[in-house]
């Protein structure tokens, strides 16, 4: 798999459903990327939602997505990321509407110890955007924020760690997993992928699973293409997990079709040991064209 399909893993896992809920066909995008990047987030998204902008104008729209946030957005806001944030939800987005963010982290454990920083970023840390959060919900109410910290890093986003799933041995370095271990690796990941949503009502009221709190996503990018799978960890309206896979290129839709006959053969080989093997629910089988790609989900 090349570079450039990992890097577009940062927001390849998104479902870009309308702000007032819908499919995400309807949906319309602006996308703030840097020059480098842009084509390839750019070309994604065109074959998923209505209409993308590539800069701003007298418009709104349903998500404003800015990969790498950077000094050069900033100044359009007097160098303040709430000026930002507050000016996007006021100005240019749709009810319900949401912005995406990608930050390099000011704290990283990497930065500090290397005291190495580029010049463009907009470097920021974990309890200014904490802080930045519970500002905006005191004139936000019906938000919904969602901070992700991007493994190993933003342009290389194999792992999306959350607060709820920090990294665990075999996962990450040394480091990081004992920095998870004690609770601060928010403070010194590398990186953040933040999500606003100053509405959340319409989102909120959908049954599509891929409308549902995120915890942990995994993209299987190293294997061969016919078993490269997404494996997420959501949680459901009701406070119950799921583990969703989904395969990350068609090649590996026959591994998801086969993911139910092999759960009944583990069962029945386990049958006797006591071991339960979970079982899938509102599992999606090949459909006729156009659909959706066949999706493994089972509660946990």
């Amino acid at each position: 798999m090349s570079f450039s399909k990992v890097q577009s893993n940062l927001i390849e896992w998104i479902s870009f459903f309308p702000g007032e809920g819908g499919l995400e066909k309807d949906s319309k995008v602006l996308l703030l990327a840097e020059k480098d990047s842009q084509e390839l987030f750019e070309k994604l998204l065109r074959k998923r939602v209505k209409s993308i902008s590539l800069r701003l104008e007298e418009d709104r729209f349903d998500y404003i997505i800015i990969p790498l946030l950077t000094k050069r957005h900033l100044m359009l806001f007097q160098g303040s990321l709430e000026e930002m944030l507050r000016t996007f939800l006021e100005k240019w987005l749709l009810p319900g509407g949401e912005v995406i963010l990608g930050m390099e982290n000011e704290n990283a454990l990497e930065r500090i110890s290397t005291g190495y920083y580029e010049k463009e970023p907009a470097y920021q840390s974990y309890d200014a955007l904490k802080m930045l959060e519970e500002s905006l919900k005191k004139d936000y109410p019906k938000a919904r924020a969602s901070l992700y910290f991007p493994m190993p890093s933003l342009d290389y986003p194999i792992h999306f760690y959350t607060e709820k799933r920090l990294p665990k041995e075999g996962e990450e370095s040394y480091g990081y997993v004992a920095l998870g271990k004690k609770g601060v690796f928010p403070q010194f990941a590398p990186s953040f992928f933040y999500r606003f949503r100053g509405d959340a009502t319409a989102i909120l009221s959908m049954k599509d699973v891929h409308s549902e709190e995120v915890e942990y996503i995994k993209y299987n990018s190293s294997r061969k293409p016919e078993y490269a799978l997404k494996t997420e960890i959501l949680r459901d309206k009701e406070g119950v997990k799921k583990v969703l896979k989904e395969g990350i290129g068609a090649e590996a839709n026959a591994h998801i079709d086969s993911l139910p006959k092999k759960r009944k053969l583990l069962s029945e080989s386990f049958a006797q040991r006591k071991i339960q093997v979970l079982e899938e629910e509102g599992f999606g089988g090949p459909m006729p064209v156009p659909s959706p790609p066949p999706v493994f989900c089972t509660p946990l």
